[in-house]
């Protein structure tokens, strides 16, 4: 997760979203250009797709520390029973993973049941209150609290629309109460069906017990990209013979030759355009990884910057707006 603060993340998007006008009233003007290099108007194209990126990705960074900042505001009531939350303790200034056990409405606190955190003193077996806590290590006392309203955040349950198999995600592991990184194998009416990459553990888990970061949405959407171009790639591999060349019982032997004839020049042509294209997607993909790879120390990737202007496509020319910049996005 990104280290900026609200202010700064607003900084980076402001400044995303300027270089994002420079460069769409560039692409406005040289789709006019009917000399225009194609190469350079696919660089323009990629540089505008990687900027609305960056600025969706810092946005969503700053929703999700919003979100962790500060206590409820909310009510709850008996519809929030078995729901998944974070929970304060004073004690030592820490949020715990819980599941609610009791809502109090008109005391307005809930009694809430603690993932990973076990009750080891024997002589005692009660529930323990927040006002009761002092200064004691709350990982060797309790594994029930009872909180006011404030000190809880209900986890957000995402909507099975919201997600699909093979996609990437954080679910919460029961034994301790964690977030890991998982994916998704199954949706059904049971929960979500995962399975954790660093342990391979499989699971089924509520569909609070699970979160999109901006990280993992990032992850996503490079996945969906991915496996829409190999679907397209897939389908343009298939050669699809001309109704017009298709042989038929009433042709002659010459019209057959000739079909066939014809048929293998543009087998042929089709193959070609293939590893063509194949080339020109490894080639894209190499250069993709060594954009990335060009990182700063704190992990983030950026594109080159050029003094008086951005240098882009392969003619090495260079456009009138300043300076990109970096591009970070933290991986």
């Amino acid at each position: 997760m990104s280290n900026l603060t609200i202010d700064e993340l607003d900084k980076k998007i402001y400044e995303y979203k300027s270089n994002l006008n420079q460069v769409e009233t560039i692409l406005e003007r040289e789709r006019e250009n009917i000399k225009m290099n194609p190469s350079k108007l696919e660089d323009l194209i990629k540089l505008r797709d990687s900027l609305k990126q960056a600025i969706r990705f810092h946005d969503d960074v700053k929703k999700f520390k919003i979100s962790n900042i500060g206590f409820s505001t909310n009510l709850m009531t008996n519809e929030d029973i078995g729901r998944i939350c974070s929970c304060y303790f004073e004690s030592d200034d820490k949020w715990y993973t819980a599941m609610v056990k009791d809502v109090n409405e008109k005391e307005n606190t809930a009694t809430v049941t603690f993932f990973g955190l076990y009750n080891i003193d024997s002589n005692n077996n009660e529930e323990v209150n927040i006002s009761s806590l002092n200064n004691k290590n709350i990982n060797a006392v309790l594994s029930e609290a009872t909180l006011p309203f404030k000190y809880i955040k209900i986890q957000e349950k995402l909507s099975p629309i919201e997600l699909s198999i093979g996609m990437f995600v954080e679910a919460i592991y029961y034994e301790d109460g964690l977030w890991y990184q998982a994916i998704i194998e199954q949706i059904s009416e049971y929960g979500v069906h995962i399975k954790y990459l660093k342990y391979t553990d499989k699971e089924i888990v509520s569909f609070d017990s699970i979160r999109l970061t901006p990280e993992l949405k990032l992850k996503n959407e490079d996945r969906n990209k991915n496996k829409k171009l190999k679907n397209n790639l897939e389908d343009e591999m298939v050669f699809k013979l001309p109704d017009n060349l298709k042989i038929s019982p009433a042709d002659n032997e010459q019209q057959r030759l000739s079909k066939k004839k014809k048929a293998k020049a543009l087998k042929n042509n089709h193959k070609q355009k293939i590893l063509e294209k194949i080339s020109k997607e490894k080639q894209d993909s190499w250069l993709n990884f060594v954009s990335k790879a060009q990182k700063n120390k704190n992990g983030a990737f950026s594109f080159k910057r050029f003094e008086g202007g951005a240098k882009l496509g392969s003619t090495g020319e260079f456009y009138d707006v300043k300076p990109i910049g970096k591009i970070n996005i933290d991986k």
